[in-house]
């Protein structure tokens, strides 16, 4: 049986060659500043967030369930804007532009759930995470793909994502 991988396409190859390494590099830290943003904390404790504020007696017109619909839709909707954005906007007005509207959604977000206005809280958190879908969240796999040409590195990328939420759900 014929082995179809190339000799070049090694992770140690990839880290470590000069033609190679800094793309690499780059890949991989723009991995890790993708799970920084936020998102997996807002999936993952989104209920727990909508319970705190329902509890501290703060009136709701939707529910929790309701809420976290919402919060899906809105994945759905920027996964879906995400198709234009790539296309027209240049990776950079991607990554900062994403990160700077990001920034704001989650610092109004926070402001909302200490404020106790569960429906503000809900319209910034969407608008977080439709930014973040539309932006960073799709363009980071594009990127990496155009920046490397080792199936290795993508490999390392998809690792290292996993283990930032995998670490994000056991200390959040």
């Amino acid at each position: 049986m014929e082995n179809n991988a190339s000799e070049g396409d090694s992770l140690w190859h990839a880290l470590t060659d000069p033609q190679m390494r800094g793309s690499s590099y780059v890949s991989l830290t723009t991995a890790l500043f993708n799970n920084l943003t936020g998102i997996g904390i807002i999936n993952i404790y989104s209920t727990a967030i909508f319970e705190t504020i329902l509890r501290s007696g703060a009136p709701s017109k939707l529910t929790i369930k309701q809420d976290n619909t919402f919060i899906g839709y809105a994945g759905v909707a920027g996964a879906i804007v995400s198709f234009w954005t790539v296309q027209f906007f240049s990776r950079r007005a991607i990554f900062v532009g994403g990160h700077f509207f990001m920034a704001v959604f989650l610092f109004l977000s926070g402001y909302y759930i200490d404020a106790k206005k569960s429906e503000f809280t809900l319209i910034n958190v969407c608008a977080f995470i439709i930014c973040f879908q539309a932006t960073q969240g799709t363009a980071f796999w594009i990127y990496v793909a155009e920046i490397v040409s080792s199936d290795a590195v993508m490999g390392l990328c998809m690792f290292a994502t996993t283990l930032c939420l995998i670490t994000e759900s056991l200390t959040c």
